[in-house]
This record gives C-alpha cells, sequence and structure tokens, in this order.
C-alpha cells in the first residue's frame, strides 16, 4: 500500500493501530481535514440503518483521535488487514456530513 490520506500506520500493540494522517489536506469547500473528521466518518458508518459498503470496513472496531492528526483503531483481536480495509473508506467532512442524510449522498 502507498501512503494516500494517512502518511503512516503502525501497530502500537496487537490490537491497535496508529494513523498519522497527512497535513494540510483541504475538502474542497477549504475546510481542513483533521482526526476530527476521520472519527465522524467512522462512526457514520458504524450508525448507518441497513447494508453499508463502508460499514463492513468499519465494524468491530473502535477508532479514537489522538490528535489533529493522529487517530487510533481498535479491535477486539488481532486483525492485520486494518489498513488495507481502511483505504477503502471514503473520508467525509465533518462540517458538511454532520447533518446529511443518506438520501443526500444518494441523490448525485
Amino acid at each position: 500500500m502507498k501512503p494516500g490520506l494517512a502518511v503512516s500506520w503502525r501497530t502500537i500493540d496487537d490490537k491497535t493501530w496508529e494513523f498519522k494522517l497527512r497535513e494540510n489536506v483541504k475538502f474542497q469547500d477549504g475546510t481542513p481535514l483533521t482526526a476530527d473528521d476521520v472519527v465522524f466518518t467512522f462512526e457514520r458508518a458504524l450508525a448507518m440503518k441497513g447494508t453499508s459498503p463502508v460499514g463492513r470496513y468499519v465494524r468491530n472496531k473502535t477508532i479514537a483521535k489522538v490528535d489533529d492528526h493522529t487517530v487510533h483503531v481498535s479491535t477486539k483481536t488481532p486483525y492485520p488487514l486494518v489498513p488495507a480495509e481502511l483505504a477503502t473508506v471514503p473520508i467525509i467532512s465533518r462540517k458538511h456530513g454532520a447533518g446529511a442524510t443518506t438520501e443526500d449522498y444518494n441523490s448525485g
């Protein structure tokens, strides 16, 4: 895998991964990408009703903000596929996504 939004990732212990986010990344409206957006995206996917293509990649994981550009992702058991799975999750701006519904995203 090559770095994208995360510039690096490593295991902290058998069940915890640390992801360092690229600094100076902005959404199309100029809002900076932060760990808050990553946590928001993760929690939104977990809270979605029904099936979600993203939900399967965040299920059975917890996420915590460490600082503005670092998150920790934990699993109940050792799971080496965490980076590969999370690389497929599109990150949503918390600023714009907080009030959006699934229908808003599906409307085109």
